[in-house]
């Protein structure tokens, strides 16, 4: 199976810093988003729809942590940052 990076500008993640909650738009198809610590440990995992997508941060401590979306058109890797 082949992996294919999402470019960073393809999908839209703001706020970013964030404090209880952030968007994802622009899902060219359903998937899956995982936050997890720099160590690894994911802390969420939640079902993106295509389109605009909204989650909750609830019980994030503030830090910096690993943002995962995947769907069968690629993954997208990066920071986000809760205050």
């Amino acid at each position: 199976e082949k992996i294919v990076s999402v470019a960073p500008d393809a999908l839209n993640i703001y706020p970013n810093p964030a404090t209880s909650e952030f968007h994802v738009d622009g899902m060219s198809s359903a998937g899956l988003a995982s936050i997890s610590t720099i160590t690894g440990r994911e802390v969420i995992s939640h079902p993106l729809a295509k389109g605009s997508n909204t989650i909750t941060l609830k019980n994030l401590k503030a830090g910096i942590y690993l943002l995962r979306c995947s769907s069968r058109d690629g993954i997208y890797n990066g920071k986000l940052i809760v205050r």
